[in-house]
């Protein structure tokens, strides 16, 4: 059995303590798809605050009460690291497009600099100013790109276009993790043009060449005809064991390595 990621979002946490918040993400390393963290939500409702624990903090799913126990209380949960201590791409990449965003025009700095001095409270804005910001975004944009990119969310990229080496194949519908939470060992895929009902196939997180945030898109190491001769993904099953080892030949050639 494998765990959806599209469902396991809104799950209760449930420390040893009681009710701690809800599952709001999955985060992995898209080079090896190894799971890094679950994102759990533990603020109120009027202030989210998201925080990192560790696979190994996990204890179970509980798919019939929608519950996910684990092996810390909830004083422990205030003390995990936040998401935003270690965010996956796509929160670096929107922190960056925001700063992006909020940088003034040439235009409009310069019809400031010319109508007289700041109303009183209000700091001088110049082009000098409008450099300055310019120049403190590029810094930004330098630290990205030292930074580490390969850590995921599992919820961002269900959406994404599935693009295959020969074109544009489908879109993204579902991440599945391994039972035990240690790996992400699938995307689903909804194939394009849609039919009556939506086909959907399995693809190995193996097959994935390159993740892209800017383009919302997934690059897959496959042709389209290889992608869409996958077996039918049967949602109520969520891949047997037998129907797994079928996927992982199909796709490697050789005998299932789980």
């Amino acid at each position: 059995m494998l765990w959806s990621v599209a469902d396991l979002k809104g799950f209760v946490i449930a420390a040893k303590d009681g009710p701690a918040g809800h599952v709001a993400d999955l985060l992995f390393d898209d080079r090896d798809a190894a799971i890094i963290a679950l994102v759990a939500d533990i603020g109120s409702a009027l202030t989210g605050r998201e925080v990192l624990v560790e696979p190994t903090a996990i204890d179970k799913f509980d798919a019939d009460r929608r519950t996910c126990l684990v092996k810390i209380d909830r004083a422990a949960l205030q003390h995990c690291p936040d998401l935003d201590a270690d965010p996956p791409v796509h929160r670096r990449q929107e922190k960056i497009l925001a700063a992006a965003l909020s940088l003034p025009t040439r235009t409009s700095a310069l019809s400031l600099s010319l109508t007289g001095p700041a109303p009183l409270g209000m700091p001088e804005v110049g082009i000098e100013t409008d450099a300055q910001q310019a120049e403190a975004l590029a810094e930004a944009i330098r630290k990205e790109r030292k930074a580490d990119r390969h850590i995921r969310s599992g919820n961002e990229i269900i959406g994404y276009d599935a693009v295959a080496n020969d074109g544009p194949v489908g879109r993204i519908s579902d991440v599945l993790a391994g039972l035990d939470l240690r790996f992400v060992h699938y995307l689903v895929v909804t194939l394009e043009p849609r039919s009556l009902p939506p086909t959907k196939v399995l693809l190995p997180a193996a097959t994935v060449g390159e993740y892209s945030w800017a383009g919302r898109i997934v690059h897959i190491s496959l042709r389209n005809e290889e992608i869409r001769a996958a077996p039918p993904f049967d949602r109520d099953s969520m891949v047997p064991a037998g129907d797994e080892r079928e996927i992982y030949r199909m796709y490697h050639g050789g005998p299932f390595a789980p």
